[in-house]
């Protein structure tokens, strides 16, 4: 609707074709800003938070990140999926993860969704992690930790961006 309205009151006026692409430019940024705010699809939290490549197998069940960020929260995205062992063997491979240390799950503190309970997936759960700073890799700015269950087929991970 923006977009039409826009453009129609450049076209109706008696301005040069020039004016015309003006108008349109400004309705085309005005339209890519609001879709801006529409909220995260699953595959975009999925890119985000896993790996940049979706593999075949991948199922995502769940998906979350905050719409409400504020200045003292960071980004944190959250998903939930299912997958082959074989392609989320290629996901820890070539995402950079490493075995990670054993982790309490306990995150009321960064107020996960109501779905998120990596727990489920049984005590003998794997933790895989990734964390990165790109200039300083002894301080990292943001972790991904994968809760993996035992035969490898049901994930939850959570990507913390830290200030």
């Amino acid at each position: 609707m923006a977009v039409i309205l826009i453009s129609s009151m450049v076209s109706n006026g008696s301005r040069s074709p020039g004016s015309r692409r003006l108008g349109f430019a400004v309705a085309a940024l005005l339209a890519a800003a609001v879709a801006g705010c529409a909220p995260p699809s699953g595959s975009s939290v999925f890119k985000e938070a896993v790996t940049d490549e979706i593999p075949r197998s991948v199922a995502i069940l769940n998906y979350y990140v905050p719409r409400d960020l504020s200045l003292f929260q960071p980004p944190i995205y959250w998903v939930q999926f299912t997958v082959s062992q074989d392609d989320l063997k290629n996901i820890i491979s070539t995402g950079g993860f490493v075995k990670g240390p054993g982790y309490a799950l306990e995150f009321d503190h960064l107020n996960p969704p109501q779905w998120w309970s990596p727990g489920d997936l049984g005590e003998d759960l794997l933790v895989y992690e990734r964390k990165e700073h790109p200039l300083d890799p002894e301080n990292s700015n943001w972790s991904k930790v994968m809760f993996i269950n035992s035969d490898m087929t049901e994930v939850y991970c959570n990507k913390l961006v830290y200030w």
